[in-house]
């Protein structure tokens, strides 16, 4: 992903493996070099400024200034153009297109409450396609960013430390392999899945969780969520997601 200098940096990105990366400046060298993962990162800080200098970077602040970012599990900082050289190519973090957003909806409400476990299916679908193997628990260790809390997986690489994140994914490893037969809708799950692979895979990486939720937000509101969900899946615990931006 190019940058030019009339451009905005992107709040997140998306790199190569799927990880993800936050923004978190523009900050100088010496913060960045202070950052957890103590001296690879300053030894990489020391590179770049070019200080021969071994302990703390005595540079002026303002002369080594650059947005910088930070990986949403690894904790790793490096500015946008190391991560690009290193793990790219990076993709922005993007809304999905209106387009898609319209035409899912149409198909959600003729699946009725066929569509939420149709959806499941698709993303599933997805999942094996770009060669997922469900979310992936975090190194031990602990730490403080809940970011760093949740399960790694390419479908929540847009916002991994959101707790829909965490429940959507759950959904889609639990309940996408169960769907077929008169439980699943098939125009909506052929054209979900190119969409959901496309948001995947595209030049702008669309947020899963919060981007669905929204999608399905106005026709859960007016008709509830049976409107969208079968008698099997209005009992289990991971949709809470899908309605996370309602009202309900």
């Amino acid at each position: 992903m190019e940058i030019r200098g009339d451009m905005e940096a992107p709040y997140r990105v998306v790199d190569a493996g799927f990880g993800p990366w936050v923004g978190r400046g523009p900050v100088g060298l010496e913060e960045e070099a202070m950052a957890p993962g103590g001296a690879a990162r300053r030894a990489k800080a020391q590179r770049r400024a070019a200080d021969p200098r071994p302990a703390v970077l005595e540079v002026e602040p303002a002369l080594v200034e650059e947005v910088v970012y930070q990986h949403g599990h690894t904790r790793e900082v490096l500015p946008l153009a190391e991560v690009e050289a290193e793990y790219g190519p990076v993709r922005p973090v993007g809304p999905p297109p209106d387009a898609d957003v319209m035409r899912l909806l149409e198909l959600v409400r003729a699946a009725g409450g066929r569509a939420l476990g149709t959806l499941a299916a698709a993303l599933y679908a997805v999942e094996l396609r770009i060669g997922a193997s469900g979310p992936q628990p975090v190194p031990e260790g602990g730490s403080d960013v809940p970011e760093l809390l949740m399960p790694a997986d390419p479908l929540t690489a847009g916002r991994p430390g959101s707790r829909e994140a965490m429940d959507f994914i759950d959904f889609v490893w639990t309940v996408g392999p169960t769907i077929s037969g008169d439980r699943l809708d098939e125009e909506l799950h052929r054209e979900a899945t190119v969409v959901f692979y496309r948001w995947a895979t595209g030049p702008v990486f669309v947020e899963f969780a919060e981007n669905i939720a929204e999608m399905l937000a106005p026709l859960i509101e007016d008709h509830g969520i049976a409107s969208v969900a079968d008698l099997l899946l209005l009992s289990e615990e991971r949709i809470e997601w899908a309605v996370s931006k309602t009202s309900l």
